[in-house]
């Protein structure tokens, strides 16, 4: 037996493909650039929106954008280069993973990656930056600073899920095919 030759792209799902990778660097811009304005208590906006991104993408992307991302929280949060990217990394990675072999497509599910990541990543910097360091009353960081944030990165999923749902409604390849499709599949020789 051979092996089957996916079915090739067309120029419209190319051209849908650039203009969905440009919609994602400029939401990721655009986040990071509320990320540094101003001061106070934000969600982090670069945790849902690489899951938005992970869970639509294969695992070899995710990885990418969650180094992205990662990088750029580091950035925005006066962290350590690599702090936030090595753990976001491995948050994208294993949610492009689920996605991939478990999950579908719904809000519920995004809501509750968002929900563990972001208490996951406040958990590891409050550890590193704040409880490793014995402060007096450093739990009152904890409370009244990550789990803010970490509830405020929650509820900004919403608009943002949405906002990505109705982007891959629009460009992403359909992958169900016409039995016209299935049936004009060449099979390629060993």
């Amino acid at each position: 037996m051979g092996k089957i030759k996916p079915a090739r792209s067309t120029p419209a799902q190319k051209r849908n493909t650039v203009i969905r990778w440009i919609f994602y660097f400029v939401v990721i811009l655009l986040c990071t650039a509320f990320l540094n304005a101003g001061d106070g208590v934000k969600p982090l906006l670069l945790i849902p929106v690489s899951l938005c991104i992970a869970s639509n993408v294969k695992e070899g992307a995710a990885v990418f954008i969650g180094i992205l991302c990662g990088l750029l929280l580091d950035f925005c949060c006066n962290r350590l280069t690599g702090f936030y990217a090595i753990q976001m990394m491995l948050v994208c990675l294993v949610t492009s993973w689920l996605y991939t072999q478990l999950l579908q497509q719904r809000l519920l599910n995004m809501l509750i990656l968002t929900a563990i990541a972001s208490l996951l990543l406040g958990a590891v910097d409050f550890f590193f930056y704040y409880a490793i360091w014995d402060y007096e009353h450093v739990w009152l960081v904890f409370l009244h600073i990550t789990l803010r944030s970490c509830g405020y990165t929650l509820i900004a999923t919403l608009p943002l899920y949405g906002l990505f749902h109705f982007v891959h409604e629009r460009l992403l390849p359909h992958s169900n095919r016409t039995i016209e499709q299935a049936i004009h599949t060449t099979i390629e020789p060993y």
